[in-house]
């Protein structure tokens, strides 16, 4: 999967790269977790409101938030209206980036924007890998119904079952 959508690499400083590392194990070790997590989004535990049944979705959304990686689940009915939501890994409501002080905050880049933007693509990029990782592990590429994953204001989503990049619908 590529996802540059910066045209150079810069080099990271020592502890960005070591950031980065920290980032993969925590990834690593709730890997089983977000299966499960994705498991029960698989067999219908979609997070409904009372007023609306599995018949009335239609789009089946995941968005991973830009502040701290929060993952959530929407489903939409044809009107792209959301019927409910279901926060994956909930003990980390607000992500789990800022939850386990992972976040090199931008003062730590001495106003290098480039770098700045290097390392937040590098951590989107470990992120999502991780994410579809483990929406193999789950099942999800012989489920019939086409799952979105979107990365909160980017402007693209990416087709979980057919694993390109599409534009948002």
């Amino acid at each position: 999967m590529k996802f540059n959508f910066w045209k150079k690499t810069i080099q990271l400083k020592e502890f960005e790269s070591q950031k980065l590392i920290e980032i993969s194990s925590f990834l690593t070790a709730h890997e089983n977790q977000l299966v499960d997590d994705i498991t029960a989004v698989l067999k219908g535990d979609y997070g409904l409101l009372k007023r609306y049944t599995k018949e009335h979705v239609k789009f089946f959304d995941f968005e991973l938030s830009a502040d701290g990686f929060g993952i959530h689940f929407y489903p939409s009915d044809a009107n792209n209206t959301q019927l409910g939501h279901k926060q994956l890994l909930p003990e980390y409501p607000n992500g789990f980036v800022n939850d386990n002080d992972f976040l090199v905050y931008a003062e730590d880049f001495d106003n290098d924007d480039d770098r700045m933007d290097e390392y937040d693509e590098q951590l989107k990029k470990k992120v999502l890998d991780w994410f579809i990782a483990c929406w193999k592990e789950a099942g999800g590429f012989g489920c019939k119904e086409r799952y979105i994953l979107k990365v909160h204001d980017v402007g693209k989503s990416f087709d979980l079952k057919n694993q390109k990049w599409i534009s948002d619908h």
